[in-house]
């Protein structure tokens, strides 16, 4: 029902986008074909819900709505923004940032996700439940296993910070292999985690609810380098939302559940150097980022 309910409420703001068009002449059909908003196509995969939502309301309020268009290959996310920096038929995408692909693509350094993908939760085996209960440090962390897809930025930090990671090719891949426990566990993000959970109901499953992992990291908007108008386009429309409140009141509509979910202030925090962290991100801008109350029993 709740996913019916976000389905309705982003199928309203694109109607809202839409509407100028919908009360053209049928007469005039050529001028109403002229007047309708450009696509603008996003990396398959790139699904969720709020990001579509948000980038949708900050192209509107700039004045200049588009009609968001999914690609139809399915790229790894490697692929997707290689293609995305080649403009080989992608326009946009939106991951967490890196030194590389900072200098591969132009970013949009307003975290869209205000740093909630750098706290990370273990999904394990429901058999191995209480595998982190006594876990109070990294170098305790660093006895196990994380699995991540190969060409994530989170591959990096973990192995940086002395974390054994197993590499796979495929994401769903990653889900099967803790299932049978070729993995210890699986970090994935607040935002993430019981979304693709509960997608996995037959595998044996669950969210350790013992610890946190947490590295300074953003998730920004992406755009081609040969597209500087497109990002400041996105730029103007997110900072206006920012000044009306219509940012911060669109990340709690769709995140507060999971952060209440996640009792972060009751976990052991794991905090870890993320080496990958372009000089350029923000981390001075408060307003830029959600505080996690008291921080967790951080190590």
């Amino acid at each position: 029902m709740a996913k019916s309910i976000t389905a309705i409420r982003a199928g309203t703001l694109l109607l809202l986008v839409f509407l100028p068009c919908l009360t053209c002449s049928s007469a005039s059909a050529e001028n109403a074909a002229s007047s309708s908003p450009p696509r603008l196509v996003y990396a398959s995969g790139n699904r969720q819900p709020y990001a579509l939502t948000l980038l949708t309301r900050a192209l509107h309020v700039a004045g200049h709505p588009h009609e968001l268009v999914e690609h139809t290959a399915p790229y790894e996310q490697g692929q997707s923004l290689k293609v995305l920096a080649n403009d080989r038929g992608i326009d946009i995408s939106w991951s967490m940032t890196s030194i590389a692909r900072e200098e591969m693509l132009l970013p949009i350094r307003i975290p869209i996700f205000k740093g909630l993908i750098g706290w990370r939760l273990p999904l394990v085996n429901v058999e191995n439940s209480s595998r982190f209960s006594s876990v109070q440090s990294l170098q305790e962390l660093q006895q196990y296993t994380a699995g991540q897809v190969h060409d994530w930025p989170d591959v990096e930090i973990l192995e940086w910070n002395g974390v054994e990671v197993f590499k796979s090719g495929t994401y769903d891949g990653l889900f099967k292999m803790l299932a049978m426990g070729r993995i210890d566990y699986f970090p994935r993000s607040v935002i993430e985690i019981w979304g693709e959970l509960d997608q996995k109901p037959d595998l044996g499953l669950l969210v350790d609810p013992y610890v946190a992992l947490h590295y300074p990291t953003a998730f920004y908007y992406f755009v081609s380098r040969s597209r500087p108008d497109l990002k400041a386009l996105i730029s103007k429309g997110l900072k206006i939302l920012q000044e009306t409140g219509e940012f911060d009141q669109l990340f709690l509509h769709y995140h507060k559940d999971v952060i209440e979910r996640a009792q972060l202030h009751r976990r052991q925090v794991i905090s870890m150097v993320n080496p990958g962290l372009p000089e350029k991100t923000p981390l001075g801008d408060e307003s830029l980022w959600y505080k996690v109350q008291g921080k967790g029993r951080a190590n």
